[in-house]
């Protein structure tokens, strides 16, 4: 439930809704008893959970489309959380980079404001701060996020959008097809074997899903109050550890022998070892729920759904 009062029933467009992250966003908005729409590709897979319960709007990357779109749902908020994946390595994946993360959006914004839409929350990532610095990116993943914030900015400050960016650090939670850390750990530990990793003394910030569709329903009931022209930037920070720790943690819960080799790895170029401190800029009126100890339950098959 939104944890800032007043916001009302209202209607929200979401892109990269049929994503992992995207699909718990969408569901934590209509256990607010809001009308969720999700802009999606004509390819795109409508997750189960959401079957039914959403409007799906598919679309072309073009203005004209988008333009249309959002002339026919008329959202009082649209979260953007569509984004092309990390680790461009070649002139196509650099081209789908710019294009999903930079390009896209930003004829987003510019169909909002054809149509007087005024709401806007986007999503950024902690690798924006390599080093721990007010910007410098891990890669062009990072480059590129922090490229469409400034783009945003320049839509708060010239055209009166009220935005939002939510900055996640790591997140885990049940059925993750994206393979992160967590998932990695949890199923080398159950099926009782090794797993080869780096030396595991960087620290990780880990945030579980479901406490991440509450920081978005946060947002938005932020960016429904805010004035015109209002712009900020937030951390959704969580459980911080370091890699060794949460191997003893999964370990521990999930009582099998599990032997994780580390220093088998080298640690990954522009590895952050330490997270930017989120200090005064973390998301109010929002904090996690979820710890990583007694989530780990919930990731087993035939586990515990969660509270």
């Amino acid at each position: 439930m939104p944890e800032v009062a007043g916001a009302g029933a209202v209607r929200i467009l979401l892109t990269g809704g049929t994503g992992y992250i995207g699909r718990h966003v969408a569901e934590a908005c209509l256990d607010c008893g809001w009308e969720v729409h999700l802009l999606t590709r004509p390819a795109s897979i409508l997750p189960p959970a959401l079957d039914g319960r959403v409007g799906r709007h598919d679309h072309q990357p073009t203005f004209e489309s988008l333009n249309a779109v959002l002339r026919a749902v008329r959202p009082e908020c649209v979260a953007h959380l569509a984004s092309a994946p990390a680790g461009a390595r070649d002139p196509e994946q650099v081209q789908q980079t710019i294009e999903t993360n930079v390009t896209l959006p930003t004829l987003l914004l510019e169909a909002m404001a054809a149509n007087g839409i005024g709401r806007f929350v986007n999503t950024g990532t902690f690798w924006q701060h390599y080093r721990g610095e007010a910007f410098c990116p891990v890669d062009l993943y990072a480059a590129a996020k922090q490229a469409f914030q400034d783009v945003v900015r320049h839509y708060a400050v010239n055209r009166g959008l009220v935005a939002i960016t939510l900055k996640l650090f790591d997140t885990y939670g049940p059925d993750d097809p994206r393979r992160k850390i967590v998932t990695l750990l949890v199923d080398a530990a159950r099926k009782g074997g090794d797993l080869g990793m780096s030396g595991g003394e960087q620290i990780l910030d880990l945030t579980h899903v479901a406490d991440v569709g509450r920081a978005f329903v946060q947002a938005i009931a932020l960016a429904l109050a805010a004035p015109g022209g209002h712009e900020a930037s937030y951390f959704v920070s969580g459980e911080r550890m370091s890699l060794k720790e949460l191997a003893r943690i999964v370990t521990a819960a999930v009582g099998q022998h599990f032997a994780p080799r580390f220093g088998a790895l080298a640690y990954r170029e522009r590895e952050i070892m330490v997270p930017i401190d989120p200090g005064t800029d973390r998301l109010p009126g929002w904090a996690p729920k979820h710890r990583v100890g007694d989530m780990i339950a919930t990731l087993l098959p035939g586990g515990p759904a969660v509270a």
